[in-house]
């Protein structure tokens, strides 16, 4: 196969980074401590700015491009064939391990309701649905982004509110505003622009303080826990823009990580469940550092795996949707 040459800005693989490190903690919080640190004000921190910097790192890259019929069939394929194969991996070992009992059928059925036996895998799933809607809203309005855009906010508001809360659709919504903000921040030149250090600092203010009121139970809901994730995905944008300047973090391990995010987003949860099985030791003096240790080595364990498995391309397809032809990547 022919190589790629693909320019790819350092900013982004760093934001993407320090996003996927983040869900794996999150995660490890959750199994690895049977929830008691679940809710600590670290854990709550990293949940509400995860995985909404990945939603707007897609709606930056999604129309910073002409989509077409076969750059939506690869965006596709490359999102639900994971959500598929791991999916199936996941009710396996649900159905063998943890909730005897579910059938396949059942399991099939609800594959669109976020079953509990593998919606860590919600993501792939939403964006799937969002890409696929977006693509021909764009078609229908003469590829006009903000005209697209609007049908779109409206068509999935209007799904969410009719369909039933079970349903997976009535996440969308709220998903859909990551990703317009990535989009506008990519079409108007958010991030060099000049007044946006001082959007920064002002959101950062802002999380602590929404993140205080709801870590303290002083004030919830769901208008305090949207403040809460767009304040923290743009002052945590903020912040590594300015950290990217840095040598430390543009080092090649980081980089690298950036551009796997797909590999272990796909992968980590197995090896979360590996730790759990083992009944890893996540000490009660030092539970944060613990939490850091076995993060980085389901982090390290996923690359290995991925490493291994890119090595067979049509495997490769399958697991991680990623296509058959090598690519080389270039760092501008």
């Amino acid at each position: 196969m022919a190589k790629t040459m693909i320019f790819r800005n350092p900013f982004f693989d760093i934001l993407k980074a320090v996003a996927i490190f983040m869900v794996v903690m999150q995660h490890c919080y959750k199994y690895l401590s049977d929830g008691i640190y679940e809710s600590c004000a670290i854990n709550q921190s990293i949940s509400l700015i995860s995985v909404p910097l990945f939603m707007m790192v897609s709606g930056y890259f999604m129309f910073s491009s002409k989509l077409d019929i076969t750059k939506l069939f690869q965006r596709e394929r490359s999102l639900l064939l994971p959500f598929m194969f791991w999916s199936l991996i996941y009710f396996c070992i649900f159905h063998s391990i943890f909730y005897d009992g579910i059938t396949l059928a059942e399991f099939l059925s609800n594959l669109l309701t976020a079953p509990y036996f593998c919606s860590q895998l919600w993501f792939f799933r939403t964006l799937a649905i969002i890409t696929f809607i977006t693509y021909f809203c764009k078609k229908l309005s003469g590829h006009n982004d903000v005209i697209s855009l609007s049908i779109v906010f409206c068509l999935i508001t209007a799904v969410s509110i009719l369909i039933t809360k079970e349903f997976a659709l009535q996440s969308l919504t709220g998903n859909l505003g990551y990703f317009i903000i990535g989009y506008a921040a990519n079409k108007y030149s958010f991030f060099s622009a000049k007044w946006f250090p001082a959007i920064g600092k002002i959101c950062i203010v802002a999380f602590l303080t929404t993140i205080t009121l709801k870590i303290n139970h002083i004030q919830s809901g769901g208008i305090l826990f949207k403040i809460c994730n767009y304040t923290g995905i743009i002052s945590m944008t903020w912040i590594i823009q300015k950290l990217s300047g840095f040598q430390v973090f543009n080092s090649r391990s980081i980089l690298y990580l950036g551009t796997h995010t797909m590999e272990v987003y796909a992968t980590h949860f197995l090896w979360v469940y590996i730790l759990m099985l083992l009944h890893v030791p996540v000490l009660s003096q030092i539970p944060n550092i613990m939490i850091i240790l076995w993060s980085l080595t389901t982090i390290v364990l996923s690359l290995a795996t991925a490493s291994i498995i890119n090595r067979i391309p049509y495997i490769k397809t399958l697991i991680y949707g990623r296509p058959t032809s090598r690519t080389v990547l270039a760092v501008r």
